[in-house]
């Protein structure tokens, strides 16, 4: 192999790279959910991407964190709204979550006995059929926004847990609050050590299931066939 040929081909792979990380960067991030806090509407296993151009860009919208970058603040930038599922970047930690936004900048955001109300006002729930999560079963609720807008959550510990029952929290400026859909089982904004979220962490709105494996990592293909969810392929995150 000439010298010429070799130079090709390291700009080749070079210049892949770089389209994978501008599609990355700027488009679209696939990600895995790696805990139960958002149990039943996103499990463990499930693959996932997210758009990046929903809320615009900031230095943690690009590889590595972003932490190479200076401060830009959020460019082309359009606001969350109320029940999006987001991930984010927990800056302190140096980790993305996934969860609800639940409080906008300037609401009033208050737990009480699992019930949770926004700005003095309860959310309406109803009671479904419970789920069966690893033998037992789970107390399943629809909880619904002021938008209308509906989805499932999880009280694995019913209504009377040590998360079920907080302070007012008054979301500031800029920032969110953030609730996992099983509630008994979620860093959130409710804890110090995630808070309100800053709109410049935001990475970007999940959108769909790519695919689901239960008791498989993505390497371990020869699980895939006994161990995959086909029915949750593609499917809509609400």
């Amino acid at each position: 192999m000439n010298k010429k040929s070799i130079l090709s081909d390291i700009r080749t792979v070079l210049e892949a790279l770089l389209i994978a990380m501008v599609i990355r960067s700027l488009l679209v991030q696939p990600f895995t959910i790696p805990s139960a806090s958002m149990y039943p509407n996103l499990m463990v296993g499930d693959y996932f991407y997210v758009t990046k151009y929903t809320y615009g860009f900031s230095r943690y919208s690009f590889p590595f964190g972003g932490y190479w970058l200076p401060d830009f603040g959020r460019v082309f930038s359009d606001k969350p709204k109320r029940g999006d599922i987001v991930v984010f970047r927990v800056i302190d930690k140096d980790q993305d979550y996934i969860k609800r936004i639940i409080g906008l900048p300037g609401d009033e955001i208050k737990i009480e006995n699992g019930r949770v109300y926004i700005n003095d006002k309860i959310l309406p729930r109803k009671r479904l059929a419970d789920s069966n999560y690893k033998g037992y079963k789970v107390e399943t609720y629809l909880e619904t926004l002021p938008s209308g807008k509906s989805y499932k959550i999880w009280e694995v510990g019913g209504d009377s847990s040590f998360s079920d029952n907080t302070g007012s929290y008054t979301v500031p400026e800029n920032h969110y609050f953030m609730l996992g859909d099983n509630r008994d089982q979620s860093s959130d904004s409710r804890f110090s050590d995630v808070a309100f979220v800053p709109f410049d962490a935001l990475i970007g709105k999940a959108k769909h299931i790519l695919f689901s494996l239960e008791n498989a990592n993505s390497y371990e293909f020869w699980k895939w066939f006994s161990n995959v969810r086909s029915e949750r392929f593609m499917k809509k995150i609400n």
